[in-house]
């Protein structure tokens, strides 16, 4: 028997091994009497010995693949197993990632109000006047100037929110444009009495744009009757 008989013999499905061993071990183990009744008596009798190496190859083969199948199982079990603890641990590490992140966002959320309410707890008399307009007029929005020093100072404190990119220029007025308070210093100054400030004369912007506004309806009702004529 050559090199190339045994690779050969080797390279066999693994199926094969199991059922020579299964073959094998019923002609060296079963009984005569069974063996006679398959026609396999004089067989075995005759070749013995090489039903004894077939056997012992065969099983020895299969004992190798079941201990390699039972090896890569342990393995790959290891490995999911291994799998399974990483991605808790990557789910545990996010979870207090993003617990943690959560905890940072709420603080400084808080640190922001705390801020903010600051901001709003610091107004001087003047600012609070400007405030004070759109509290008498009971609007959602009014026309401020923001070419007012006071007026620009709440801005950039985030009290006062520009509503619309529409603005106008005049003359009179300077430039005007719809404002509202911040949602956030409206519940702080709802319960701020205004008439502690009356000393404080209002803004000298709001006569220009009343002046304004009278003129401009005085045009349209000029406007109105030429039309009607």
């Amino acid at each position: 028997m050559d090199i190339s008989t045994i690779t050969g013999f080797l390279k066999l499905p693994k199926k094969v091994y199991f059922l020579g061993a299964i073959v094998g071990g019923m002609l060296l183990f079963l009984n005569e009497s069974m063996l006679a009744q398959l026609g396999l008596l004089s067989f075995k009798a005759s070749y013995s010995m090489w039903i004894g190496i077939f056997f012992l190859v065969t099983f020895g083969m299969s004992v190798i693949f079941v201990a390699e199948s039972i090896f890569l199982y342990a393995k790959q079990r290891n490995e999911f197993k291994q799998r399974q603890i990483e991605i808790k641990s990557e789910e545990e590490r996010l979870a207090r990632e993003a617990a943690r992140q959560k905890e940072q966002e709420l603080q400084d959320e808080l640190k922001e109000k705390e801020m903010y309410l600051k901001v709003l707890t610091r107004l001087d008399n003047y600012e609070k006047a400007v405030l004070r307009e759109l509290f008498l007029s009971k609007k959602n929005t009014e026309e401020l100037c923001f070419d007012d020093a006071t007026v620009m100072g709440l801005i950039k404190k985030g009290v006062l929110k520009q509503v619309s990119t529409t603005a106008y220029h005049t003359d009179i007025t300077g430039h005007v444009g719809k404002f509202r308070i911040d949602d956030r210093a409206i519940d702080y100054l709802e319960s701020f009495d205004f008439n502690t400030i009356n000393h404080i004369s209002r803004p000298s912007w709001v006569e220009k744009i009343e002046i304004y506004q009278s003129m401009q309806n005085k045009i349209l009702d000029l406007g109105r009757q030429i039309k009607y004529l």
